[in-house]
């Protein structure tokens, strides 16, 4: 579509872009992590597992975060459900501003298209934060404890988030330039 199709009248110009809410954007983030354990539950290679989201983005998803969508722990108030809650906040939060960070790259370029996609993108820095702060105890707790390996993956999919936000910025910062 051209820039003058999405333009639109000068009454809808008028109106703005409308911005996610925080329960849109948590909705969306519940999806996704329900679409993950769809894709866990059909089973994965060994050593990790690939997922497709609507709308065309992949990724790979290590062992542990894939145990952790299969897990039935989840929510226990025990060191194992509180990994378990960190690992699919963490997978769920990154696939999500994943998918809202291909769909921005895609229309990155129009007059108009971009800025809802950016618009949710900025709810979800702040998110990706509160996720990767969130998983602090337990990451504390597993170094305390000596667990190496958990305390490796704990670091693996926070860096894996950390790293895609902060592409996010800077590519939101650059299209404000």
């Amino acid at each position: 579509m051209s820039d003058a199709g999405e333009a639109g009248t000068s009454m809808e110009r008028g109106l703005g872009t409308a911005q996610p809410s925080s329960k849109d954007e948590e909705s969306k983030i519940a999806d996704t992590a329900i679409t993950i354990r769809n894709v866990i539950a059909k089973g994965g290679q060994e050593g990790c597992y690939q997922v497709q989201l609507i709308g065309g983005a992949s990724f790979s998803l290590a062992v542990h975060e894939g145990d952790a969508f299969r897990a039935t722990c989840a929510g226990e108030n025990s060191f194992r459900g509180r990994l378990t809650d960190a690992y699919v906040d963490l997978a769920s939060v990154y696939a999500r501003m994943l998918s809202a960070f291909e769909e921005f790259k895609q229309v990155q370029g129009s007059t108009f298209l971009w800025q809802p996609k950016a618009e949710a993108l900025r709810w979800l820095l702040p998110r990706a934060t509160q996720s990767l702060e969130r998983s602090n105890p337990v990451f504390a707790t597993a170094k305390e404890r000596g667990l190496a390996d958990k305390t490796a993956e704990l670091i693996a999919s926070r860096d894996r988030l950390r790293q895609l936000a902060n592409e996010v910025r800077a590519a939101l910062d650059a299209r404000k330039s």
